[in-house]
């Protein structure tokens, strides 16, 4: 006999009651309680736009005009946030009452009489920085109950167009040597006037200038004047190049020496017991204890003497290296040379080495139903550097044993080992063939292998063998391809049991399982992923694998 026993939290008689005085309190918590007599609580924020049509060529528009106004209370249903806030008067920084008063409660949005004036001024620099020179905004509020609502109206009339462009005739603009075509990629003659696409031509120049080796040049030194007083909706923008605060002019650097230091410590750089090195062009390299390949790292470096400063080429050398896995930090200092020539530079880069060698290790035990109990003990090893050319070497050992505890029954019921290892070296190496490698990030040849031994008592020994020899590369940041032109695959089974024996009598899909197999085929891998550090948690990832082996394909 078996007796059933139900509780219930409320009697069924009591819910409609129960409901209907929740309810009650809820709605009596009032939005504005908590407020002094001189404060007023924020409510709701109105935009209405008279004119739409007139909306031309802005994309989210709407939206990014919606979010000029003020932040309005978020009271809840039944004011449920407010009524949380509510409940207590004050609390600590941490602790149950602060976490229900900030957590699940919401402080009320006190009104101000500057939010009508902010909204204004902040809707009108949006609008003329869109074209809309003669809109007209307006804020205006009521009050009831405590409660006060903003209403803002909006009326953009015609949207100013660009007339001319006159551009700069210094001779730090002229050297940038731009065409009509390239003084015209963002800002063009006709288009509608926006204050962000000077702020992107203010970038790009920037960045030209940074790359033609005016080192000094920054965003800060261009201005615009816009003249709104033609006639039409038409403006005028004229552009200007301020020199810097000594009235002298832009220096123009050429890059003199390069100077590499690869045993720099943060703690202790003052070292004088170097070995200098030049290895050509004016790079010279200096180290205390030698470690890596002078060849290697000339490679990295993109930046020529004898030319131009360029920007772009520092930040893609001090990526390269960071990626060659060697160095812990990168850091590259800019100073002018001695010499007499003017504009001469001398850069100097500082690396502090990564530690090169490591060893770990872990260890386990578990069991499971049947008396069953195992070990396990795994050891990796790897090397950053391996022939000091940047070579990476992975080694990894691991060994499982089971054993069945029990009368008649063999101790030790199974044992595995597994050794894999992959060797990669940073550059593309393919027989016969020479492969132009890209700038912006390294390509890896992979060298990969896997060994497994499995040895069940009562059934079977089985030995596999798996190697693969490949590339890796990246495509952009978020594309990286990996494929093995290269895979070999082998397994043996032997010392089959009668009882295994007739397992697979019974199976052919085990059968098949457990044949001895020699396979070659190729291997593609695509991964995409955005994920921009490890703290993001907002991104994408996709893997794709495409495989064959002899004349099958798999995908």
């Amino acid at each position: 006999m078996r007796t059933i026993i139900t509780y219930h939290l409320f009697p069924s008689r009591l819910i409609i009651p129960v409901s209907i005085l929740l309810l009650y309190f809820l709605s009596s918590c009032s939005s504005t309680k908590g407020l002094n007599e001189d404060e007023l609580l924020f409510k709701e924020a109105i935009l209405s736009i008279q004119d739409p049509q007139n909306v031309v060529g802005i994309e989210n528009f709407d939206v990014e005009t919606r979010l000029l106004l003020p932040k309005v209370t978020q009271a809840g249903l039944f004011n449920i946030y407010l009524g949380f806030y509510n409940i207590y008067d004050s609390t600590g920084t941490s602790g149950f009452k602060n976490w229900v008063k900030n957590k699940l409660g919401k402080a009320p949005v006190i009104y101000h009489d500057q939010m009508v004036l902010n909204t204004e001024a902040k809707l009108d620099y949006y609008l003329r920085g869109k074209g809309y020179y003669s809109s007209i905004t307006g804020c205006d509020t009521t009050s009831r109950d405590k409660k006060v609502t903003m209403e803002c109206t909006v009326e953009l009339n015609k949207r100013y167009t660009i007339d001319s462009l006159i551009f700069p005739t210094d001779s730090t603009y002229a050297s940038l040597k731009l065409n009509r075509s390239n003084q015209r990629v963002i800002l063009k003659e006709d288009n509608y006037y926006d204050r962000d696409r000077l702020i992107y031509e203010r970038s790009r120049l920037t960045a030209l200038a940074n790359n033609n080796g005016f080192a000094d040049f920054s965003e800060e030194n261009i201005f615009y004047y816009v003249d709104t007083s033609l006639v039409d909706n038409k403006v005028n923008i004229y552009m200007q190049i301020l020199q810097p605060s000594d009235s002298t002019l832009h220096a123009q650097y050429t890059l003199d020496s390069i100077n590499i230091f690869t045993n720099y410590a943060l703690e202790d750089h003052n070292s004088t017991k170097n070995q200098v090195t030049e290895v050509g062009n004016n790079i010279i390299i200096y180290e205390t204890q030698p470690y890596v390949n002078h060849r290697v790292l000339k490679k990295m470096i993109l930046q020529n003497t004898g030319t131009h400063y360029h920007k772009k080429n520092q930040d893609l050398t001090i990526n390269r290296l960071l990626d060659l896995g060697l160095f812990r930090y990168v850091n590259i200092k800019n100073r002018a040379s001695g010499s007499a020539e003017k504009g001469s530079m001398v850069q100097d880069i500082y690396l502090t080495p990564e530690r090169m060698q490591s060893i770990s290790g872990e260890f386990e035990l578990n069991n499971r139903s049947g008396n069953f109990f195992g070990t396990g003990v795994s050891v990796s090893y790897n090397h950053k550097n391996l022939f000091s050319g940047g070579e990476r070497l992975r080694i990894s050992l691991g060994t499982q044993l089971e054993a069945q505890i029990g009368d008649q029954l063999s101790f030790l019921n199974s044992a595995d080992v597994n050794l894999t290892g992959e060797l990669a070296f940073p550059r593309f190496i393919v027989p016969f063939v020479t492969i132009s490698e890209g700038r912006n990030f390294i390509p890896r040849t992979l060298l990969n292998s896997n060994f497994t031994f499995q040895r069940r008592i009562e059934y079977y020994t089985l030995r596999s063998a798996l190697f693969k020899y490949g590339y890796r590369w990246k495509e952009t940041s978020t594309k990286t391809h990996e494929v093995y032109p290269l895979v070999i695959n082998q397994v043996r089974v032997t010392n089959k049991t009668e009882a295994f024996e007739e397992l697979l009598e019974q199976d052919l899909r085990l059968q098949r399982s457990f044949e001895n197999v020699f396979i070659t085929g190729l291997q593609y891998y695509f991964t995409y992923n955005n994920q921009s550090g490890r703290t993001d948690r907002n991104y994408n990832y996709f893997r794709g694998e495409l495989e064959s082996s002899g004349n099958l394909i798999n995908v």
